[in-house]
């Protein structure tokens, strides 16, 4: 893990590490799990009187808000509009969609959704129709163990070793 620093970082003799990092004076943070016999992922949390708490619901929606947090940051408001819209519909979106959802013109859509897609923060799955960049991790029926894929643009890219 590049995160662990110091004499004390020996990620090697742990079964898991849990990762809190936040951007200074910010309430938000993501945790970050990894090991083995844990359920790796990141996931959004928030501290309210210097408690930690999921920021959704379960994990499920703490790691999709992680996500999120993460395919909108450092983007302004409208690209992270645009971004969160085709994030929300996951069978895929076309500009004309995300105009009319964000009250903007078609081509400002179509820029935005151009810029999203060269930076990776939306994948295109065919000409004009974007959709998220997740990756889903699903258990294997071979030892139950879970495999990762990428679905940017519609393809899974399971890597060798996993089924």
């Amino acid at each position: 893990m590049d995160s662990t620093s110091g004499t004390n970082g020996l990620n090697g003799a742990a079964d898991f590490t849990i990762n809190l990092n936040r951007t200074r004076g910010e309430n938000s943070a993501t945790l970050r799990v990894t090991g083995r016999d844990v359920r790796e992922g990141e996931y959004a949390m928030n501290s309210v009187d210097g408690s930690w708490y999921l920021d959704g619901r379960n994990l499920d929606e703490a790691e999709r808000n992680a996500e999120q947090a993460k395919a909108t940051s450092g983007l302004g408001d409208k690209s992270a509009s645009v971004v969160q819209y085709v994030n929300d519909h996951p069978e895929g979106v076309r500009s004309a969609q995300v105009a009319d959802a964000l009250d903007i013109p078609e081509s400002t859509a179509r820029q935005y959704l151009k810029r999203a897609d060269d930076g990776g923060r939306v994948g295109r799955r065919a000409r004009g129709l974007y959709t998220p960049v997740t990756t889903v991790t699903s258990v294997t029926s071979e030892g139950g163990y879970p495999s990762e894929r990428d679905t940017r643009d519609g393809c899974d890219t399971t890597s060798e070793g996993d089924s």
